[in-house]
């Protein structure tokens, strides 16, 4: 929860890093819920002005992230339920907020972007 909480407040260098600083963004953590799967949670939501919505998931750890099956099957299921709740003229993009990186594997390809500690903390 700490770590959530540093990254809302440094949303600035999160667009800087994405290179959205320009563009209008809506910033808020967002709870669903569908029939089928129950409820799906996202820390964060950057909802653009280009249409584009960028699903930021946080994630704090002592070492670069590991992404596996699981995580990513997780993932997909909670965009499926965010998708259902936005227009259809929205796309999604994955973004992994995270303290020391992400380890390059046969999952870390979901991710179209990846913040790290030194992002929030760049002058």
């Amino acid at each position: 929860m700490a770590f959530e909480k540093v990254c809302f407040q440094h949303i600035d260098q999160i667009k800087k890093t994405l290179d959205i600083y320009g563009v209008q963004t809506a910033q808020s953590a967002w709870i669903g819920s569908d029939d089928e799967s129950g409820g799906a949670q996202t820390a964060l939501l950057l909802d653009r002005a280009d249409r584009v919505l960028n699903m930021c998931d946080i994630r704090y750890q002592g070492e670069p992230f590991s992404a596996d099956r699981g995580y990513c099957q997780a993932l997909s299921e909670r965009q499926m339920i965010l998708a259902a709740n936005i227009s259809p003229r929205k796309v999604i993009r994955h973004t992994l907020i995270t303290t020391y990186g992400l380890v390059r594997n046969e999952y870390s390809g979901l991710f179209s972007n990846v913040i790290t500690l030194d992002d929030l903390f760049a002058c």
